[in-house]
């Protein structure tokens, strides 16, 4: 099979937006396939390469006619759903998948907090892809609607991210769903991951970048909680930068008092996630927004418990006892508070039994049987 992967970030074993493509491309080739795996800017970059200086495309008008001058060389066109030409292409012998690593329709339904400053609500809203070029809500579900009616069929990683897309009208037999996974080597040195001593104070962990869609507030509001239970307790955020690019700006969501518990990295080598998370007695993630985070498979990877709100990705990776409605900052303290003080280890192992449910292999091939399948449906009705 010749496939031709399209991500909407730098494909990367490291980073989140292109890591999932990164990760199949790998095993695909390594089954024998032929994979283009391209990132949006660089084949932007490419395609403009090869017109006059004064060619302008945007973006989008880049990628549907490198689809349309190329569609027909492969097999299987994987492009990230936010990418998806604007207008239908005839490609009779070609798959044309729509992969979803943060489905829009998710991010549509959600605003930024009211209570900060302008300049922080345009830059969030920027950052976090949570504006839509000036439409509406509605509008923005229709044009996502119409740009999906061009593909023949839709990748998503999560129940509820199908479930948004029956409601936008796409027929579910134009639907199939994959998890993500980590890579074998990160779960198996993840897997020795220190455990918090019996003696040792209270140790809380966020993975990922603080930000209004990652709920920084609400995690901040979460740790102010339980520290009236725990007043040593200790958070530490890693991976903190993103929205907020320096450390002084994460540190004012917090008193003063609080700021003396907390530790905080901005970024970090993939090398050092172990060290980082050792000692740990749980981990919260109250994001709004995700996919299937890898953030949280690495956590649990690692033995630590792992409390998130019910939004899509945590919602099918973790079990009902550790999800909180999203929001609900008073049940996800109280299911931490639980952790942190049980004297048994079995919610660890429990932790590390999830991410053993999920390899790259396995992915890849039903990934791609289903696709052939599909693939070979379209070849018949055009033949009809």
């Amino acid at each position: 099979m010749k496939l031709c992967i399209i991500t909407q970030v730098e494909p990367s074993r490291h980073a989140g937006g292109g890591k999932a493509q990164y990760f199949l491309s790998q095993e695909w080739t390594k089954q024998g396939h032929l994979v283009k795996l391209i990132g949006a800017d660089q084949l932007v970059i490419e395609l403009k390469g090869k017109d006059s200086p004064n060619t302008r495309l945007s973006k989008s008008e880049c990628i549907t006619r490198f689809i349309a001058e190329n569609g027909s060389k492969y097999d299987i066109i994987d492009v990230d759903h936010g990418l998806l030409p604007q207008t239908p292409l005839y490609l009779p012998n070609t798959l044309i998948v729509a992969r979803s690593v943060l489905f829009e329709a998710h991010r549509l339904q959600i605003r930024p907090p009211q209570n900060i400053k302008l300049r922080t609500r345009i830059k969030y809203a920027w950052t976090s892809c949570f504006s839509s070029r000036n439409k509406t809500p509605q509008e923005s579900l229709k044009h996502l609607a119409q740009r999906l009616s061009h593909t023949d069929l839709l990748n998503l990683t999560s129940e509820l991210d199908i479930e948004s897309a029956t409601e936008l009208g796409v027929p579910p037999a134009k639907i199939c769903r994959f998890p993500y996974a980590l890579d074998q080597k990160t779960i198996e040195k993840l897997a020795s991951t220190q455990a918090p001593s019996p003696s040792a104070f209270p140790q809380l962990v966020f993975l990922g970048t603080f930000d209004y869609r990652k709920g920084c507030l609400d995690l901040a509001k979460c740790f102010r909680k339980l520290r009236i239970l725990h007043p040593t307790l200790s958070l530490n955020l890693i991976g903190a930068k993103g929205l907020h690019q320096t450390e002084k700006q994460i540190r004012a969501f917090f008193n003063k008092e609080e700021n003396e518990h907390l530790k905080v990295q901005m970024t970090f080598s993939p090398e050092s996630i172990q060290e980082l998370l050792a000692g740990q007695h749980a981990a919260l993630f109250p994001s709004y927004y995700e996919g299937f985070p890898f953030s949280v498979q690495e956590t649990l990877a690692a033995g630590i418990p792992t409390i998130a709100y019910d939004t899509p990705g945590a919602h099918d990776l973790l079990p009902k006892k550790w999800l909180v409605e999203a929001g609900n900052i008073d049940d996800m303290c109280t299911k931490l508070n639980q952790l942190i003080t049980a004297s048994d280890t079995s919610e660890r192992m429990n932790a590390q039994s999830i991410v053993q449910q999920y390899n790259w292999n396995t992915i890849s091939q039903n990934t791609l049987k289903c696709y052939e399948t599909h693939l070979t449906q379209k070849k018949l009705l055009v033949k009809n």
